[in-house]
């Protein structure tokens, strides 16, 4: 049975089938009512509020601290560095001649 002898015995199905579903007054149009308002909705917007403002202040406390985080990690690198030098300075200069070291 080839796909077009099938499509056409599910549409004879189904015309046989659609007046035995009922014969209402029924006009096939439904709707769909939305009563939005109320304290509902000034809940909603209240509790968005608050969510933007806790993120708000949120962002500002991280950034401070990673701003102190940036500020000890420099602080670090400078000691680093001056512990550097200083090794440095003892070991790294050339032997002098003449001497026993």
């Amino acid at each position: 049975m080839s796909n077009t002898e099938e499509l056409d015995r599910t549409l004879e199905r189904a015309e046989r089938l659609i007046p035995l579903l009922g014969s209402s007054n029924q006009t096939g149009t439904s709707t769909i009512t939305v009563n939005a308002g109320g304290i509902g909705v000034w809940l909603a917007a209240s509790c968005c509020a608050v969510a933007v403002a806790v993120c708000f202040v949120g962002a500002v406390f991280v950034s401070a601290l990673i701003n102190d985080l940036n500020r000890q990690t420099q602080e670090l690198r400078q000691k680093d560095e001056i512990h550097d030098a200083y090794f440095s300075a003892g070991y790294g200069s050339p032997k002098k001649e003449g001497s026993k070291e």
